[in-house]
């Protein structure tokens, strides 16, 4: 995590990008409080991603746009040779398989809840302290106004907590209809 504050301000990295929300996200369930900060991040880190990936960038924005496009750049400069972003590396290989393999992850724990910013975060994927935990989500709403979302609840699930607000929701045919005031985070804990 050093690059955070080792790089200069004019830098990012996909790794550095992607490596926290495996750690950060399951936290969340235990300090709901931080969810909106986190939820934002989040948010951050997955609609920028793409600019990491050759397919996004302009070729004369790249270092090696010849490379195979499954794999992100190492890091995105503000400007660098006359192009502004410039997808490239610090060695010779410019992509980051290592931290392109997080891409994975994020994939597993996110959900989009049909508009596409609206997204819903499991917290569960990566808790590997705690595995016996019942499922628990992240949903925040990035928007000024008030927006709805529903949480599908299984046949085996009849708790639904609200850990955010400490209530307990009452899902009325399967599912609970959750409303998010704006820019509001709510941390969801299913259990049976």
């Amino acid at each position: 995590m050093a690059g955070f504050c080792t790089e200069p301000p004019e830098q990012t990295y996909s790794m550095e990008s992607m490596v926290t929300l495996p750690y950060l996200l399951p936290a969340v369930r235990f300090r709901p409080e931080l969810g909106a900060d986190v939820a934002r991040y989040a948010l951050h880190v997955a609609s920028n991603m793409r600019w990491f990936y050759p397919e996004y960038l302009p070729r004369e924005n790249q270092s090696r746009p010849d490379l195979p496009p499954m794999f992100p750049y190492e890091r995105l400069s503000r400007e660098e040779k006359g192009h502004s972003p410039y997808a490239t590396g610090d060695f010779a290989g410019h992509r980051s398989i290592y931290g392109g393999a997080y891409v994975m992850w994020i994939d597993k724990m996110i959900e989009p809840q049909g508009d596409p910013w609206l997204l819903r975060w499991d917290l569960s994927t990566t808790n590997f302290l705690d595995r016996d935990l019942p499922p628990a989500y992240l949903y925040y709403n990035p928007w000024p106004e008030e927006k709805r979302v529903t949480v599908a609840v299984t046949k085996g699930q009849s708790h639904v907590q609200d850990l955010s607000r400490k209530q307990r929701l009452n899902p009325v045919h399967g599912k609970v209809d959750l409303a998010l005031r704006p820019f509001e985070a709510r941390v969801i804990e299913l259990k049976s």
